[in-house]
This record gives structure tokens, sequence and C-alpha cells, in this order.
């Protein structure tokens, strides 16, 4: 929805351009027209005239102008968020936040952090309270953002298997706001990404949050745009740097890899395909020397 102010809205009314001489006259010409307030039904480019009494009669069928955008109603504890879906909440942020001249008074030239939109949309909509600024940027790329989680080849029972990746699974989810969660439930790092999981018996359905096996989320990426693929640790995703290097070959659509260190270092790695290819990134993958709890 695009948000107009109540100076926008009084000269789109009279049909006059927007300037700070045609705002004075127009305010003082509505200002004289008793009994009647400027608003709008659904669209705020559309402002009409209606009495007072008929908008405090339906206050949900009409709605008042603001000087200010940082007026408008805003979302609060005991009422339902005015952003209850992720389309709604980028709508949003692409009105107020545009990455070239909006040509328009309203907005102002300014670089901001992803913590400081964060703060902007966090009164509208409760998508985002439990996200790290980090994972809130995630779902601000135009990206399909795709989770992988691995488990080691261990002696443990699947019980104890299905309990660990369900820890990794939801952490992926909380902090990266990842689209989707696929699994290797049993395959080593260094083990090649196209041979994982193809004669697997672990129950993915057990899992809360994962759609599918490595085989699966190979086959997704074939038929989605841009990809950026989440992994807990680098070893998390594969230690085979030649075996990598070929997936981002035969698969140009996966734009970023993003290594998720936090529990073990407190850092986060967004490496992208040109850093992977051409800058040999790629070997920070050729790394594994003992085993990382993932799941902690």
């Amino acid at each position: 929805m695009t948000m107009i102010t109540k100076n926008q809205a009084v000269c789109m009314f009279y049909c006059e351009e927007y300037t700070p001489e045609n705002i004075k006259q127009l305010e003082t010409k509505l200002e004289q027209v008793l009994d009647l307030v400027l608003c709008y039904n659904k669209d705020p480019t559309d402002p009409v005239l209606i009495s007072r009494k008929k908008l405090f009669s339906n206050p949900f069928k009409y709605h008042e102008y603001h000087d200010q955008i940082s007026e408008a109603a805003t979302a609060s504890e005991d009422t339902e968020p005015l952003l209850p879906s992720l389309s709604m909440a980028k709508e949003f942020l692409n009105e107020v936040f545009v990455n070239e001249d909006a040509m328009n008074s309203l907005y102002s030239r300014k670089i901001v952090t992803m913590s400081e939109i964060q703060a902007v949309i966090s009164p509208f909509t409760t998508l985002f309270n439990e996200k790290s600024s980090l994972g809130f940027a995630f779902s601000r790329e135009n990206h399909t953002i795709i989770g992988y989680c691995r488990k080691s080849l261990t002696s443990g029972d699947n019980e104890t298997r299905a309990r660990l990746l369900q820890k990794m699974v939801n952490k992926l989810i909380a902090r990266s706001l990842v689209d989707r969660v696929y699994l290797s439930p049993c395959s080593s790092a260094n083990q090649e990404i196209g041979n994982r999981d193809l004669e697997s018996i672990f129950n993915i359905s057990e899992i809360e949050g994962a759609v599918g096996t490595k085989q699966d989320m190979i086959s997704y990426i074939g038929m989605v745009g841009n990809v950026s693929l989440v992994a807990l640790d680098f070893a998390g995703l594969t230690t085979n740097v030649n075996d990598l290097e070929q997936l981002l070959l035969e698969m140009p659509n996966i734009k970023n890899i993003i290594i998720d260190e936090l529990t073990q270092k407190h850092s986060v790695k967004i490496l992208s395909r040109k850093q992977l290819l051409d800058d040999q990134e790629i070997n920070l993958f050729d790394c594994r020397t003992n085993c990382v709890q993932r799941s902690l």
C-alpha cells in the first residue's frame, strides 16, 4: 500500500501540484468546508471528503490521513498486527525503503543498517520478533533461503539422531528465516553431495520443519530462481572442496553460501558466488579436524 501524508492527499484531492504554496492554500480551503474530513477507504491515493459523523460511525472503513508517516496507526500489544504475512511485510518495506531517488519529499537519502530497518517494521508485525538482524536481512533478499543440516555417520540410535537433527533445523528456522530445510541424516563431511542420501532409510517426516533430503534439495534448487544456501559451520555442508566447486558450476542460481558459526565462534560468514569461485574463499571448506556439535 502506498503511504500518503495529509498534505499530499489535499493536493491530490484538488488535482493540484504538490508544492508548499499549494499545500498552504488548499489546507485553508479545506478548513472552510465545515464538518467534513479528508480520508480514504481502501486506497490512500484516492482521497474523499465525508462528514465527521460518518467517519466516526465506521472507523474501520474510513481512515484519516496523518501529517507524517510516523504518526500512522501502529500495532499495540493487545491488537492484531497490521502486517500479519511476510508478503505484506515485504510490500511495506519496499514502500518505506527504496534503492533509488523516490522524487518525493517524504523520503530522504540515508544509509541504514538492517537493525534500523527491523526497528521500523517491528511495531507493525510480529513476524520478526524472534529473529536476529542477520535472519531479517536474509528475508529482505530476493532469494529463496534454503537451510541444510548434515548429521555424521555415528553409532547413535535413530531417536538420538532425530533429536539432534531437530535441534539443528530449529536453529536454521529461528536464526536465518529459511524458506525450506533439507537434511542428510547419515553422511560424512567429505562425501560427494550428489551421492548423499541415495539409500537413506531415515524417516524425514520425524523432523518438524524439514521437507526432504539432499537429493530433494538439488532437485528443488534446479527449479527455482536465485538461492542462498545456509549451513551450520563449513563441515555442516561439506569439506570436499572440489565437489562443492562442481556443484556451484552446475547450479549457477546458488548466489550465496551462508555459514552460521554463532555457537562455535559467534560469527556468520556470507560468501558470494564470486568469492567462492574467483577469490578462492571456497578453500575455507577444507577445514575438518574433529567433530563439531552443531546441535548445541
